[in-house]
């Protein structure tokens, strides 16, 4: 009986034993594995910090642009500074990751401190992973022409803001995406927008007529059609309601000033204002040749013009209605061509006020962790006016991995 009682008694502190093993195993596992979710959140924690607090900066150096910023900064004196956010919009999300000195993902966007509703700097509603980040909601389509080697200007900028459909008229460079496909998108009532870039139809090409149709609303849906100096091969005709006439060709070196001589709601051009067109002179003379063509207004004129052209008023920009929709023509979407920082960042802020309060919610985030923060801003109540009164936004910033 003795024997039996030790080999329990044995049995038993084994038992014990490992109980108390397991415990503190279990124990030990527990706490690492706390001490390394809390190690993870410090981590997004340390990130957020590094962003919310470089964005709240002027950025360095302080005039910095998307080829010199060294520090992202997007705010000064409590203000957002407009450019800042338009040149930040333009940087390449990995590179931005780099210059905030983070792992993490992130976006951020502005919302109305009240209403929680977002808020778009003239088409950028947020900046960030381009998998999440609000973008403007329309259906856009977009045309360039390569012939000779060139390169789009708006395109990268028209996909990664507004999703546009992009065609052109190479199928090795838009595969579906061709002439023939934009034209019969268009007359089934696609796109609420169109953007025309070196696009170089020929007088009598069908689909001519198709854009102007679609562009006056006849197959509905449409908002603006969007244009630069080489909708036409040859030079001159008379397309979507005006005379159209390039004083020089494409290729063609013809140094010409444009004034700012119209203050126009949806553009940011101050009247008085000088542009130097130094390539590639374009001009739309001021010469309604449809009576759907109504409301022309001269945004810049040139104040000289090419000894080939014979006529007057010949316009650098212009706006005008035609039918159901408007036309807005920006001579040369390539900044060099203007005496402006970027007309990129022109036809942004035009097609903001064109498609106002149109952002989409954030897109689908896929983390295992996440955190939020907000910081309060100032900003011009009128965009592009900075002596307009100042309205606060919130500052909304979500990190994650």
């Amino acid at each position: 009986m003795k024997k039996k009682s030790q080999i329990w008694t044995l049995d038993l502190v084994i038992a014990v034993v490992l109980f108390i093993s397991v415990i503190a195993f279990f124990y030990k596992y527990l706490i690492n594995v706390t001490e390394s979710q809390a190690g993870r959140t410090e981590d997004l924690s340390i990130d957020a910090k590094r962003i919310s607090d470089s964005l709240l900066t002027k950025g360095f150096p302080t005039n910095w642009n998307k080829t010199t910023v060294q520090r992202i900064g997007i705010v000064d004196n409590n203000k957002v500074t407009e450019s800042k956010l338009y040149e930040l919009d333009k940087i390449p999300y990995e590179t931005t990751r780099t210059l905030f000195g983070i792992r993490s993902h992130y976006i951020f966007f502005f919302v109305d401190p009240i209403t929680e509703k977002l808020y778009h700097f003239d088409g950028v509603c947020g900046i960030g992973d381009p998998k999440a980040k609000p973008i403007i909601n329309f259906n856009s389509s977009y045309y360039y022409n390569s012939q000779s080697g060139y390169i789009p200007v708006l395109k990268d900028f028209v996909t990664s803001n507004y999703n546009s459909t992009v065609y052109c008229d190479d199928p090795a460079l838009c595969p579906g995406k061709t002439q023939n496909q934009l034209q019969n998108n268009l007359s089934a009532g696609k796109f609420e927008i169109l953007i025309l870039e070196n696009a170089r139809f020929s007088t009598g090409d069908s689909i001519l007529n198709t854009i102007e149709s679609w562009t006056k609303g006849d197959y509905g849906n449409n908002k603006a059609t969007i244009f630069d100096k080489a909708l036409l091969t040859p030079n001159t005709g008379n397309r979507l309601g005006v005379s159209i006439n390039r004083g020089c060709g494409l290729s063609v070196t013809c140094p010409q000033t444009a004034i700012v001589n119209y203050t126009d709601p949806y553009f940011t051009f101050v009247l008085g204002e000088t542009l130097n067109v130094t390539r590639a002179t374009s001009v739309i003379v001021n010469n309604l040749t449809d009576p759907k063509a109504t409301n022309f207004t001269t945004i810049a004129r040139y104040l000289s013009i090419p000894t080939e052209e014979v006529t007057v008023n010949t316009s650098a920009i212009a706006r005008w209605s035609y039918g159901a929709g408007d036309t807005y023509f920006i001579g040369d979407f390539n900044s060099q061509y203007l005496g402006r920082p970027d007309t990129v960042q022109e036809v942004r802020e035009t097609i903001g006020k064109v498609f106002d309060e149109r952002c989409t919610n954030i897109q689908v985030i896929n983390a295992t962790r996440l955190i939020k923060i907000s910081r309060f801003v100032n900003a011009n109540s009128l965009q592009g006016d900075p002596t307009s009164p100042v309205q606060i936004l919130k500052l909304v910033l979500y990190v994650w991995r």
